[in-house]
């Protein structure tokens, strides 16, 4: 279970009822339950709406709500976490945002220049998934990852990409191991092309060249293709064949059946679990799945009873850290349609890591189907034999 870089639902018998207030709803990360209770409601604040349409995608009219709760009532706390969500919505857009040096970086936004989808293969090279880039005209195989904010490179591979630098002073923190780390550069990608679609000023975050994440890996596959990237592809799909593409699959939105949301700058997933809806970080950078200490606040009974304490490794950007975790022999779960086994089930014990949520999906679970398709259109995930 890997944290790369940088809600909980419950059953229905835990939930609240139709009168919900919508703020415990939203200050505990019941996302979809969230969304459940907005989209009855005959008439949500405007607020909540807003949040509700920025799980689901629906960025334009999120962004629009939004400023007028930040018009109506700028002082106000919907006005602060307003604020937090625009920035948010901007960094998936592919926008940058620093106040410190908004005189360089304002106007640089992402923009898609071409469509034409197409079939690609992908390779598995350390557990991960590496689909090949042409970045300003070099081609290069970068790891796959819905678990980064934003695109990653290490220094070097930058520059020899060609990307243009602005040198700034940062702090990165590595969400595996808590740990900080300097950012000395962001980089501007001039042309990105994945799958057939190119895209322009691609904004990547440049880590220093030693970062444990980068040892032994050659050049041309020092970098992560994050959100961002992943969101202008408006979908994707691999098979166990190495098949990969991007693309719009016709299938009708419908904001009661969608299975992702985005949270923050991150997208989770509604997975299930014996009867019991659970929120998992969807993490295609990560080898492998994990519980997280909400599973274990919510099944106490089934940890105690049935896991083995012990000690494990865990690693991020900034390498590996030991963490106390109780391991369960395996758990079944449903993600996106389909019946998974997670065997064996680490619990971990950190009370710091998982941003609320149960669990993390990586690969190990999402590779067990044939075919993996996530469409951010409809904000689906599916998986299929």
């Amino acid at each position: 279970m890997r944290r790369p870089i940088l809600l909980c639902c419950f059953s229905v018998a835990a939930a609240c009822s139709a009168g919900d207030d919508f703020k415990a709803l939203y200050e505990g990360r019941q996302w979809f339950q969230l969304r459940d209770t907005v989209q009855a409601a005959k008439a949500p604040a405007l607020f909540y709406r807003a949040a509700v349409n920025c799980g689901l995608g629906d960025f334009e009219d999120a962004s629009r709500d939004l400023r007028k709760v930040i018009e109506d009532a700028p002082r106000s706390w919907e006005a602060k976490e307003a604020r937090t969500m625009l920035g948010n919505l901007s960094l998936l857009r592919g926008s940058w945002i620093d106040v410190r040096h908004l005189f360089l970086l304002n106007h640089i936004r992402q923009s898609v220049e071409q469509r034409q989808p197409l079939k690609i293969h992908y390779t598995i090279k350390r557990g991960n998934l590496y689909v090949p880039v042409v970045i300003n005209g070099k081609t290069v195989n970068h790891l796959l990852d819905t678990g980064a904010s934003g695109p990653v490179v290490a220094e070097s591979e930058a520059k020899w990409l060609g990307l243009k630098l602005y040198k700034v002073n940062q702090t990165g923190t590595d969400g595996g191991t808590g740990r900080d780390f300097p950012i000395h550069y962001l980089g501007v990608a001039q042309e990105l092309s994945l799958a057939g679609v190119t895209l322009r000023n691609v904004s990547f975050t440049v880590f220093p060249d030693d970062m444990p994440f980068f040892a032994d890996i050659p050049q041309g596959e020092r970098g992560i293709i994050g959100l961002p990237v992943i969101l202008a592809l408006e979908g994707m799909r691999w098979d166990t064949d190495g098949n990969f593409e991007a693309g719009s699959w016709p299938e009708p939105k419908d904001g009661a059946k969608s299975n992702l949301c985005f949270e923050e700058c991150r997208v989770v997933a509604d997975v299930g679990y014996d009867g019991n809806r659970l929120i998992f970080g969807l993490d295609t950078g990560a080898v492998a799945s994990g519980l997280y200490f909400r599973f274990r606040d919510q099944f106490p009974s089934l940890v105690s009873s049935s896991g083995t304490k012990t000690s494990l490794t865990d690693g991020g950007v900034t390498g590996n850290l030991g963490y106390d975790a109780i391991v369960l022999s395996q758990l079944k779960l449903s993600v996106g349609g389909f019946e998974t086994l997670l065997r064996p089930a680490p619990v971990s014990l950190q009370t710091n890591v998982g941003s609320g949520h149960h669990g993390n999906l990586g690969l190990d679970l999402l590779n067990q189907a044939r075919s993996v398709m996530i469409n951010f259109r409809s904000m689906r995930l599916t998986l299929s034999n």
